[in-house]
């Protein structure tokens, strides 16, 4: 009884963060359509200068920095399009030869999308944050996120699927994190009305990672890690695939 509450446990995490995940990807894929195209117009009004009110230098980091940000952004965008499908485990099971190219194509954008949000964010940001952005992305999120997925593109190479999902997951929600960041400094300003629009995106920044890549380590650890779980299935199964009828959403 106790396993099947456990596997109960497991399905329902696994599926509410696949909704999180693919709900806030729909949103940000829209955010970041008029960067891809470089509608001024539009993506101005989507920056933390407008935010503030300053709409005379809203937008104006990225108009002389445009091929860089149209790059993250397409990057991005591609990123979220293929990360809820790679992360179904129906998907995979049905889907396993596109699962695989898919992949290469997810690894490319992860690349993309860690070198370039860590050099233009640092380089030509809009304003400098006084902690966490210029700082925190390229230290510690971008070279992690990239590691991660050389370790997990290594272990699906050696057949070790198992290892591999562990890994890519850790990768995944390091990249995610920058995406909830957009809407943490909301409730952070209402908790804490004495803080400024930028030093709550700063604390953003670092709780969403921390919660973000804790709870995925939570999950790893507790159901991507079980002796159990490793015996007969990464040899098996193939591009990490899971039996049917038995998956969760991610993983």
């Amino acid at each position: 009884m106790e396993e099947v509450g456990e596997k109960r446990w497991m399905r329902t995490w696994g599926n509410l963060a696949w909704w999180i995940v693919t709900c806030y990807s729909v949103l940000f894929t829209v955010y970041t359509v008029p960067f891809v195209y470089g509608d001024f117009e539009i993506y101005k009004h989507f920056t933390l200068h407008a935010s503030l009110g300053n709409y005379d230098l809203a937008g104006l980091n990225i108009l002389h920095n445009l091929r860089a940000w149209q790059v993250h952004a397409t990057a991005a965008l591609l990123y979220m399009i293929i990360g809820p499908l790679q992360f179904n485990a129906s998907f995979r099971n049905k889907y396993p030869t596109l699962h695989k190219r898919l992949g290469y194509t997810f690894s490319v954008c992860t690349v993309v999308v860690a070198v370039t949000g860590g050099t233009t964010l640092r380089l030509n940001g809009e304003i400098e944050t006084p902690m966490a952005m210029p700082r925190l992305s390229p230290l510690f999120m971008t070279p992690a996120s990239l590691i991660a997925l050389v370790i997990s593109i290594n272990a699906a190479r050696n057949k070790d699927f198992e290892r591999h999902r562990r890994w890519i997951l850790r990768s995944a929600a390091i990249c995610y994190s920058v995406m909830y960041s957009r809407t943490l400094p909301f409730p952070i300003q209402l908790l804490f009305r004495k803080l400024s629009r930028v030093e709550a995106l700063d604390y953003g920044i670092i709780l969403t990672l921390l919660l973000n890549s804790g709870l995925a380590e939570i999950y790893i650890q507790t159901y991507l890690t079980k002796p159990a779980a490793r015996k007969g299935t990464s040899m098996n199964q193939g591009a990490g695939h899971t039996p049917r009828g038995k998956s969760t959403k991610v993983f």
